[in-house]
């Protein structure tokens, strides 16, 4: 059951509370899309004490095979496995290396959601979360043949933030958006910016 919002989930707050989403003052400036198109058991003469279950430890995600393809494609793969398996992943696992390696320096919502880890990862905190489901998917070629906006609309799965010894602290429910990405291609995909605002339907 819902109780106060995920600090991941409030896509209305400051910048410096994550979410899937980022009201950046500087993000559509910067070419945000626009849209066009057996156990074996040793013998024993006392009972085997039942062990503990350990917890699942997330699997890195795979990079989708358009994502090796300068293309309007390509974009399309990147910016849906950026925002879905990578995100979800990162916050599962605290791992931001592959997050890291896709975000440009200058993406604010990117430094803005490892800054966020960070601190979860400080904490002994993790975030798993309901898979991420893509609804629909808009894209264009902004220059060059390099650089290209995508926009996707994403329903987010409901969350659970888990501390260090593994309890519920804080659940969200997901919700719907529209999801602008600038994405440019240089020997590889690079996300240049981000910007997602809820749209109608969100529970």
């Amino acid at each position: 059951m819902p109780t106060r919002g995920s600090r991941r989930r409030a896509l209305t707050a400051p910048a410096v509370a994550l979410a899937l989403s980022l009201a950046l003052a500087g993000c559509t400036g910067e070419g945000a899309a626009t849209p066009t198109t057996t156990p074996t058991v040793s013998p024993s003469t006392s009972p085997t004490p039942t062990p503990s279950p350990t917890p699942e430890t997330p699997q890195p995600p795979m990079r989708p095979e358009a994502m090796a393809t300068n293309d309007e494609a390509g974009a399309v793969a990147a910016a849906q496995y950026f925002i879905t398996d990578l995100y979800d992943y990162m916050f599962a696992s605290g791992d931001v290396t592959e997050w890291s390696a896709l975000s440009d320096d200058g993406c604010n919502f990117c430094n803005s959601i490892l800054g966020l880890v960070d601190e979860m990862n400080a904490a002994g905190e993790t975030e798993k979360s309901d898979p991420t489901a893509i609804e629909s998917v808009e894209y264009s070629t902004l220059i060059d043949d390099n650089r290209y906006g995508v926009t996707l609309v994403a329903q987010q799965g409901d969350s659970a933030r888990i501390d260090s010894a593994g309890n519920v602290v804080e659940t969200s429910s997901g919700t719907r958006y529209s999801i602008n990405f600038a994405i440019a291609w240089t020997g590889g995909w690079s996300i240049l910016a981000v910007d997602a605002i809820p749209v109608e339907g969100t529970r």
